[in-house]
């Protein structure tokens, strides 16, 4: 069953990071009825699991501090900012191992933030193929040669690339230039695939 509920101006996404996919599942599970948005990233460079869970603030709330921005092109995109809290949740996790309070450790892992609804809903609009972006030069899923390099470089986040060429990285430009490509050049190496459960 389908319920509709109106848009509100802004939403709190709530980031925290679960050590493996077992965990991430269930607290995916136990998440799903008490939220509007619900998303699981897995990172690639610790297998644990980054989530995301979302809800609308409500108009009258006088709590919010700041809104966070990730709908421009020539800013942090979303799937980078959502590592760059990770990484942070993760060093917060490594200081806290040793504290015994379940509740402690809990309240210190999670990151509150708000975002504008329409940055929020369209978050992977830029940097789209972000996650075909190879992750590290020493990874050993990466295989670096020229094409790779260059995915590299000109999806980074250094300013004055984003500046020049970040505009290219919007869903509408990338998958026009996958309709133009020929279907012989795509067809043996191109999978797109996005899923909603």
């Amino acid at each position: 069953e389908i319920e509709c509920v109106p848009a509100l101006r802004l939403i709190r996404v709530r980031f925290s990071l679960l050590g493996d996919a077992e965990r991430a599942v269930a607290a995916m599970a136990a998440a799903a009825r008490r939220c509007d948005f619900l998303e699981g990233l897995v990172l690639p460079s610790s297998n644990a699991t980054l989530l995301m869970s979302a809800d609308f603030v409500a108009e009258n709330e006088t709590t919010v501090r700041g809104v966070a921005r990730t709908g421009q092109y020539w800013g942090e995109w979303f799937a980078d900012h959502a590592l760059r809290l990770a990484a942070r949740l993760e060093r917060r996790q490594a200081r806290l191992e040793n504290r015994t309070e379940e509740s402690v450790r809990e309240n210190q892992t999670v990151i509150e933030e708000v975002f504008e609804t329409g940055d929020y809903l369209f978050r992977y609009d830029f940097g789209a193929f972000w996650l075909g972006r190879p992750q590290a030069f020493f990874s050993p899923h990466t295989r670096m040669n020229l094409a790779s390099l260059a995915m590299m470089v000109l999806s980074s986040s250094f300013l004055p690339v984003r500046l020049l060429l970040g505009w290219i990285f919007s869903s509408n430009n990338l998958f026009g230039m996958l309709k133009r490509a020929s279907s012989q050049a795509t067809a043996a190496s191109t999978l797109v695939a996005d899923y909603l459960l």
